[in-house]
């Protein structure tokens, strides 16, 4: 925390000021990156998407990337080229421009206000979109719920009867932080992961079962 508030954050409040120039963003790029890093240096075995398990033993298994690289299967979903995950090549001018480091806020806060039904969700052993952060950013979405939304307290997202979250809604916007969960919610909790997806689909607030 000291790395952060000490080199990250300084760096990121000049580039998310009116003018958001590229070399301030990647600079907050860098700086950031460093405290990511010393945090891995420090916990060499942890995976970051799931704090839970080992780095050398990841959950879940990438063995959906051959499949979906299946010839058969890429004939199917009509794709027209091979899939990658995570690709570098797409990855790089996002990180030379710095636009992780550049606050998505307004944006968020357009998308809620244009009454599109919005979801922001995550599980709570994942580090690398950690709840803590996922929660401070969903309170600070301006709309016209905002006050309500921010003050109003988590209740138990439960599926069957079977707690397996907090949650809170207030008109299109949902929080939802999702127990015993890494990064890849639909792996570590298929049954939330379908309930949230259908409630979202037919554009209502999440609610427990």
């Amino acid at each position: 925390m000291a790395n952060y508030t000490s080199t990250c954050l300084p760096a990121l409040l000049p580039c998310n000021s009116t003018t958001e120039e590229t070399p301030q963003c990647f600079n907050a790029h860098q700086q950031c990156n460093d405290v990511d890093g010393s945090f891995a240096a420090y916990y060499p075995d942890i995976d970051p998407y799931d704090i839970r398990q080992p780095g050398s033993a990841p959950f879940p298994p990438e063995t959906y990337v051959n499949y979906l690289n299946d010839p058969a299967v890429l004939k199917a979903i009509g794709a027209k080229t091979n899939y990658s995950e995570c690709s570098d090549a797409a990855d790089a001018p996002f990180e030379q421009f710095g636009d992780g480091s550049r606050s998505f806020l307004p944006t968020l806060s357009s998308v809620v206000q244009s009454n599109i039904t919005v979801l922001i969700w995550a599980g709570d052993a994942d580090s690398v979109c950690d709840w803590f952060g996922g929660f401070a950013s969903v309170n600070a979405i301006e709309y016209s719920g905002s006050a309500e939304f921010s003050s109003k307290a988590v209740q138990n997202y439960t599926v069957g009867g079977v707690a397996k979250g907090t949650y809170k809604s207030v008109g299109n916007l949902s929080w939802l932080r999702v127990f015993a969960s890494g990064h890849e919610v639909p792996a570590f909790q298929p049954e939330v992961a379908l309930q949230v997806f259908k409630q979202t689909l037919q554009k209502t607030a999440i609610s427990p079962t």
